[in-house]
């Protein structure tokens, strides 16, 4: 890793905080993240403004405590303020950035995946879906069934603009959570999942915190090891993916074969907005 891999602004506005604000984009890494790597550094949840006693807290106009370094967790929430239309779906994107006192004056950092790769994991893991599990039952999601039989049918279904997915804003972008209603990319910094450990140990080096390295990883609360995505596609669906695609792609430096150089991404050049669906990308990113 150079210099040149990370953003040039990066200890400037590393300085200009004292805690960190995390939010989670589903299916890249956050249980190795939470469990692993950072286990024991982030804030509880009831200083974190989440969960009763976060709420009671500001029931009574009271924030969670100043002290830092801070490392908190905002979960599966949206950036965006206005009412995004996932009613229907609660197994993520339930909370607003917004809401969490927390999120205020932090450095917020997020983490992105190959889409290539993203795809295959949401399939396996039957995301935003829910593949049926009888032994731990959840009627308010397993309503909704699973309804691929192949990765074939689910990548051809996502890539068709027609298809009534699940949640819409997902289907139309990737990664639409992480911007707000006026395009803006909320998270100062994007980390890549690729390579997760050199990029939390950039970020997190000047608040004093040491992620734990580790060469495995896998989901933790799930068995078995990663396989190449790249066996599950044939040259048809991954020019479906290429074009479906194209704008995450293209905005975060990804290709079937892999990234760029960079280990941490500023993603201030990135525009999207997930009410409009527009997109831009500057060339100064």
């Amino acid at each position: 890793m150079t210099y040149e891999t990370l953003p040039k602004n990066l200890a400037e506005t590393v300085r200009r905080h004292d805690r960190l604000f995390y939010v989670h984009i589903p299916k890249t890494g956050g249980n190795y993240i939470k469990k692993v790597a950072l286990q024991g550094h982030f804030q509880p949840e009831s200083s974190s403004g989440r969960g009763m006693f976060g709420a009671i807290a500001r029931l009574f106009g009271k924030d969670e405590p100043q002290s830092a370094p801070l490392l908190v967790n905002g979960g599966h929430c949206v950036c965006a303020k206005k009412p995004l239309d996932i009613a229907k779906y609660n197994r993520a994107w339930t909370t607003r950035c917004a809401d969490n006192p927390a999120s205020r004056n932090s450095l917020v950092f997020s983490v992105v995946r190959n889409p290539f790769d993203l795809l295959v994991s949401m399939y396996t893991y039957g995301y935003p879906y829910r593949r049926p599990r009888p032994e731990k039952p959840k009627p308010e999601l397993d309503r909704h069934g699973f309804p691929f039989s192949s990765f074939d049918e689910w990548i051809r279904a996502y890539c068709d603009p027609e298809y009534p997915w699940l949640v819409g804003y997902q289907h139309r972008f990737l990664f639409f959570q992480i911007f707000d209603d006026d395009s803006g990319c909320v998270p100062h910094y994007i980390l890549r999942t690729e390579c997760l450990d050199a990029g939390l140990k950039e970020l997190l080096h000047p608040f004093g915190i040491t992620p734990k390295v580790s060469d495995n990883h896998v989901n933790p609360s799930r068995t078995g090891r990663k396989k190449d995505f790249r066996i599950f596609y044939t040259d048809e669906l991954r020019e479906l993916v290429e074009r479906k695609c194209e704008r995450e792609l293209r905005a975060f430096g990804y290709s079937f074969d892999g990234h760029d150089e960079r280990v941490v991404i500023d993603p201030s050049a990135i525009r999207y907005n997930p009410h409009t669906d527009k997109f831009s990308l500057s060339e100064n990113r």
